[in-house]
């Protein structure tokens, strides 16, 4: 129970006329995302007892969260605990394309390059392969994927001088 301004609260329960457990288990496994599964085993514990503060810590969420969980499996089912597709813009660089664009920074040389600055690379998908993206996106996809820029500095004895940003892998 929850005591919520002096009154008590009973915690919702999973309700288990929606599915058997096997039908949970086999449902769990078939799941397409570590986070449907998740939402269902946290149901399954539920179904067998366990308390939603053990599960809440047992499968790292809140009870705000599990409570909800309850509540679209008691509205829906197991359906209510699959993934619903989310709304907003799609990501400028695909997941195709990251690894394309991770292959060319990684080895400069298939495009007839010694190295890439954000700059550079920038250039090269904006003029070379003509995508429409902005400079930020770029710069932010590059710190998304673990590369960092670095100042190089090469003088003519082979120290280093001139300052260039170079992309490096963190």
């Amino acid at each position: 129970m929850c005591f919520i301004g002096g009154m008590a609260r009973q915690a919702n329960i999973p309700n288990k006329e929606n599915c058997t457990l096997e039908e949970l288990e086999t449902a769990s496994r078939a799941a397409s995302s570590l986070k449907s599964h998740v939402r269902m085993m946290a149901i399954k514990a539920l179904m067998l007892g366990l308390s939603h503060d053990q599960v809440a810590e047992l499968y790292g969420t809140t009870r705000r969260n599990l409570s909800r969980w309850v509540g679209r499996f008691n509205r829906q089912g197991i359906d209510g605990l699959l993934d619903q597709p989310r709304s907003g813009r799609p990501p400028k660089i695909t997941a195709e394309k990251t690894a394309v664009f991770v292959d060319l920074i990684r080895h400069p040389e298939l495009v007839n390059e010694t190295h890439w600055t954000g700059k550079k690379f920038y250039g090269y998908l904006t003029h070379t392969l003509e995508e429409e993206i902005g400079y930020r996106t770029v710069v932010r996809w590059l710190h998304e994927q673990g590369f960092a820029s670095r100042f190089l500095v090469r003088g003519p004895t082979g120290r280093m001088r001139k300052r260039e940003r170079h992309l490096l892998s963190c």
